[in-house]
């Protein structure tokens, strides 16, 4: 019997080797003068108004802890890629470019509902895997992960300290408030987040310089109408 989409389930949860929960926490709370206010990347799918407003948490990126801890992940996920895509129902592709940060949600704290394919790029994320680091005992509620299933509600991730989990990018999810009192930095909920994209044929290439050389044209045309006119005397 064929599996029915009602059967694909929306995310894949992941057991990594060789990953110590405790001290990759203790390895990111130190480093909270490096956090900063977290940004939103332009040409998501889901929104074309997605706003900052959409977002409160704090980033860390471009850190070699994170890229270290990231890059066991993804090298974990790319072993198994194979399996991981036929659980959820998804074609095989060539892996290509690989991201990752480390998100900090304190009291407060939320992501509103989005996708997390880019479609102006030529490479499109496929995978989109988060491992969540948090105290023990868990000193905040909420900032549970919804993951819309078409047609057949969300799917419901709670952020357990050492938990890994897969899903695909193109699936929209949010990241439900925050509340933590006292809102202690080292109690928040932390994660860090990646993305596996696919390698972009010659096709993809073409289609995303076509757009970025649109989109140029297009601002320099509302450039030059809001310059005044020139006047002769």
């Amino acid at each position: 019997m064929s599996e029915t989409r009602e059967d694909i389930p929306a995310y894949v949860e992941l057991t990594v080797p060789g990953l110590d929960h405790d001290r990759n926490l203790q390895l990111i709370v130190c480093k909270q003068e490096r956090f900063s206010r977290s940004t939103v990347a332009a040409g998501r799918g889901l929104n074309p108004g997605y706003a900052h407003e959409d977002r409160n948490s704090l980033s860390l990126v471009d850190d070699p802890d994170v890229a270290r801890i990231s890059g066991t992940i993804e090298a974990h996920i790319t072993v198994r890629l194979a399996a991981i895509l036929e659980t959820l129902q998804e074609p095989l592709f060539r892996v290509g470019r690989t991201s990752a940060s480390c998100v900090c949600f304190r009291n407060g704290s939320y992501f509103r509902r989005h996708v997390d394919v880019l479609k102006r790029r030529a490479g499109k994320r496929r995978l989109t895997w988060v491992y969540y680091l948090n105290s023990q005992p868990k000193r905040f509620s909420g900032g549970d992960l919804l993951v819309d299933r078409p047609n057949l509600g969300r799917m419901l991730i709670e952020p357990a300290h050492g938990r890994i989990v897969v899903f695909r990018s193109e699936l929209s999810h949010e990241v439900t408030p925050v509340e933590l009192s006292p809102d202690h930095f080292g109690d928040a909920r932390f994660s860090i987040t990646g993305f596996i994209g696919d390698q972009p044929t010659l096709a993809d290439r073409v289609k995303a310089y076509t757009r970025q050389l649109r989109g140029r044209l297009r601002r320099r045309r509302r450039k030059k109408r809001r310059q005044p006119a020139a006047t002769t005397l």
